[in-house]
C-alpha cells in the first residue's frame, strides 16, 4: 500500500491546467470526539492510506492533507474521475466489514491554476473545495461535464456516486 507521504510530490511551479480533487471526511469531528483521539486518528490514517493508494494508481499527485481530507491534482481529468470512484468503492468495500464506517465527500474541478511554493491557487482550486462541501457522504461532485472529457469510461461516469453541476 502507498504510504501517504510517498505520494506527496513537488509540483513544477507556474500556470498549469489541472484537475483538482478535494476530499472531506463526513462527521469527522463528531467521530473523533465519540471515539477518542487514538481511535479517531487510526481512522484518519486508514482513510489517508486509501486516498494515497488510489491517487498513486491514477498517476495523481497529493498536494497536502487537510486533516479531515486531502487535496490532489491530476494532469488527466479521466484519471481524477477514476481515482474518485476507486476511493469511494474502496471505502464502501471497507465499510461492509468495519465496526466504524468512514464516509468521504469528493469534489472535482478542472481549470488553470497557479502552482507556487508547493501549493495550488486559483478559481478551480476554490471551486473544487466549495463543491466538495456540497457533496453528501459517499458522493462525488464535479464542476463541468466530466463525461465529455476525452478517454473517459462512461461506465465510471454513470456511477451511483457521481453528480455534475
Amino acid at each position: 500500500m502507498a504510504a501517504y507521504d510517498s505520494v506527496v510530490r513537488p509540483l513544477d511551479p507556474g500556470l498549469r491546467l489541472l484537475t483538482l480533487l478535494f476530499t472531506d471526511a463526513v462527521s469527522s469531528t463528531e467521530q473523533q470526539i465519540r471515539l477518542g483521539d487514538h481511535q479517531g486518528d487510526g481512522l484518519r490514517r486508514e482513510r489517508d492510506e486509501i486516498v494515497a493508494r488510489e491517487v498513486e494508481r491514477a498517476h495523481g499527485t497529493l498536494v497536502k492533507s487537510t486533516g479531515d481530507g486531502s487535496f490532489a491534482v491530476f494532469v488527466s481529468p479521466s484519471e481524477a474521475i477514476s481515482c474518485s470512484v476507486a476511493v469511494q468503492r474502496s471505502l464502501a468495500q471497507r465499510n461492509l466489514e468495519a465496526t466504524e464506517p468512514i464516509g468521504l465527500r469528493v469534489g472535482l474541478a478542472t481549470g488553470e491554476v497557479m502552482v507556487e511554493d508547493g501549493d495550488v491557487y486559483g478559481r478551480a482550486a476554490n471551486e473544487s473545495a466549495r463543491i466538495t462541501a456540497l457533496a453528501k457522504g459517499g458522493e462525488i461532485l464535479c464542476c463541468g461535464r466530466p463525461v465529455s472529457w476525452p478517454n473517459h469510461d462512461r461506465t465510471t461516469a454513470s456511477s451511483p456516486w457521481a453528480r455534475c453541476c
